[in-house]
């Protein structure tokens, strides 16, 4: 062995059984993590970074201000701090919760679909849902979330969707006509 391999750090004589051992243990953090935010995640699909996601009735009825059943009349697209984003004319049918009034009309903001993964796919003029409100501090109106601040109003029935389980309470059902 020379004097410069006898000097040497062992990470300088061996670059490459670092280089494993480093690939290993990022490895390991990475499924760690992995594995972890399952564990630790909900049993319904996955929240986004900046949307919660509602697992009992009781949380996604009590994180709205208005839970009303209406049609929506007509959509706008615009933008709003730079993100594309829908402003939906709404006719009330039936109110269940909140300041809105039968017969009324009402507009609310959603992330324009296709705009990002935090957008709703299911919402279009002339269709009826049961919407679920929140109110912001300048009176405007937009969904609880984007997956489960809608359901559309099928046969009478409100009806939950692919990435929302989350049934309507009995009382918001009869309140709206859609038992």
């Amino acid at each position: 062995m020379s004097t410069l391999e006898k000097t040497a750090k062992p990470w300088i004589r061996r670059p490459v059984g670092v280089l494993a051992v480093i690939a290993a243990v990022a490895l390991i953090g990475v499924v760690g993590a992995v594995v972890g935010v399952r564990t630790l995640g909900s049993s319904g699909p996955p929240s986004s970074a900046d949307q919660p996601y509602y697992e009992s009735t009781e949380a996604l009825e009590g994180k709205a201000d208005v839970i009303v059943r209406a049609s929506i009349v007509s959509t706008l697209e615009r933008t709003s701090n730079g993100f594309p984003e829908t402003v939906a004319t709404i006719s009330i049918t039936k109110v269940a919760k909140g300041d809105a009034a039968a017969g009324g009309r009402m507009t609310f903001s959603y992330p324009t679909p296709g705009s990002g993964p935090e957008s709703p796919t299911g919402l279009s003029a002339g269709k009826e849902y049961v919407l679920l409100l929140v109110r912001f501090d300048d009176g405007a109106a937009g969904l609880v979330n984007t997956t489960q601040g809608y359901y559309p109003v099928l046969n009478g029935r409100a009806v939950t969707g692919t990435e929302n389980s989350v049934e309507l309470s009995p009382d918001v059902k009869t309140a709206l006509g859609t038992n």
